[in-house]
């Protein structure tokens, strides 16, 4: 039974060339292939408590969260678009049924 892959390669030969390729991705720095990003000279990062400068925050990653680009009448806009979709697809104006509806008591 012979064991070869292609003409030019055993199948030694291509599980070597794997071990080798797989080899030289790990011993790679892990930042060897990420980019740095660039940022027009004078730019900022605005945040609720102060502004930085993109050198500030340089060195690692940064986790953000934020929703400030969202309209005062988002949520308006949204469940308007939401119900007209719903109508054009024949279904209900609203998913919420009046026991979903949150009730307070004074």
């Amino acid at each position: 039974m012979s064991h070869t892959v292609s003409p030019e390669l055993t199948r030694r030969q291509l599980l070597e060339r794997i071990a080798m390729a797989a080899a030289t991705v790990t011993a790679a720095p892990f930042g060897a292939l990420a980019q740095q990003p660039s940022f027009p000279s004078g730019a900022i990062i605005r945040t609720l408590l102060r502004d930085y400068r993109p050198e500030d925050l340089a060195g690692g990653a940064t986790l953000f969260h934020e929703h400030m680009s969202l309209g005062p009448d988002f949520g308006d806009r949204f469940r308007a678009a939401t119900a007209a979709v719903r109508a054009a697809n024949g279904g209900p104006a609203s998913m919420r049924s009046p026991s979903m509806t949150p009730r307070y008591r004074g």
